[in-house]
Parts: C-alpha cells; sequence; structure tokens
C-alpha cells in the first residue's frame, strides 16, 4: 500500500481558505454529514480488507470530503482552535 503525506492531516487545517466563510449546519446536517465519514471510512476499510486499495482510497477520500464540509460549515463556536 502506498503511503500519501497530505496537508489534509495537518491539525493546523481548521481554518478555512481565504474567501470561504462558515456556515452554520443544522444539527440534523451534521449529523448526516457525520455518518457519511463514517460510513464511508467503514467501507473503505472493508475494500482495503478485501485487497481493494482503489476503492479504499476513493471511500477514505469520501470520508475526509464529509468531515472537512462538516468543519468547514460548523458554527464557528464549536469548532476548537
Amino acid at each position: 500500500m502506498k503511503h500519501v503525506k497530505s496537508s489534509s492531516f495537518d491539525a493546523a487545517y481548521p481554518e478555512p481558505p481565504i474567501g470561504v466563510t462558515r456556515q452554520p449546519l443544522g444539527p440534523d446536517t451534521e449529523t448526516q454529514s457525520f455518518a457519511s465519514a463514517i460510513n464511508a471510512l467503514a467501507m473503505a476499510r472493508r475494500y482495503l480488507i478485501e485487497g481493494d486499495e482503489r476503492a479504499a482510497e476513493r471511500k477514505a477520500s469520501a470520508a475526509l470530503e464529509a468531515l472537512r464540509t462538516l468543519v468547514m460549515t460548523a458554527a464557528p463556536s464549536r469548532v476548537a482552535h
């Protein structure tokens, strides 16, 4: 398996890019985004166990995108700095 270095996992990444503002999500939308991320990670694990690295990488990327969306749209008072 390839090891990929990415700034996406940098702990200093919680601030949105310049020009992007956070928009608060409702509790249901936040729950759905988190559930989507968990589901994608579970599927990535399954594909990895089965030996399908390409599918696992796609699902892991989908999970990361769901978490980024959640962080970018979370109410600023609830985002840890």
